[in-house]
């Protein structure tokens, strides 16, 4: 993810993300833990609201697409 960030070919609009983002203050707050991040920690977040859900679900998207966490198994129910 570092990796991605600092490969970015618009720097502006990383430092902007950073610095303004409820997702990447999300992010922070789960890295400082020291514990690496999994969907659990996130899912416990989205408990706190509609945006709180929404930057959750971003955030599974995001570190999903940068191999970050591995893909989400869903349960899938029966029609």
């Amino acid at each position: 993810m570092r990796a991605a960030l600092a490969d970015s070919p618009e720097p502006g609009t990383v430092l902007t993300w950073l610095r303004n983002s409820h997702s990447a203050r999300l992010l922070a707050d789960l890295v400082a833990t020291g514990r690496p991040v999994t969907h659990t920690d996130l899912d416990l977040t989205a408990v706190e609201g509609r945006a709180a859900a929404r930057t959750a679900e971003y955030l599974h998207g995001l570190l999903t697409a940068y191999q970050v966490l591995p893909e989400r198994r869903r349960a899938v129910r029966p029609d």
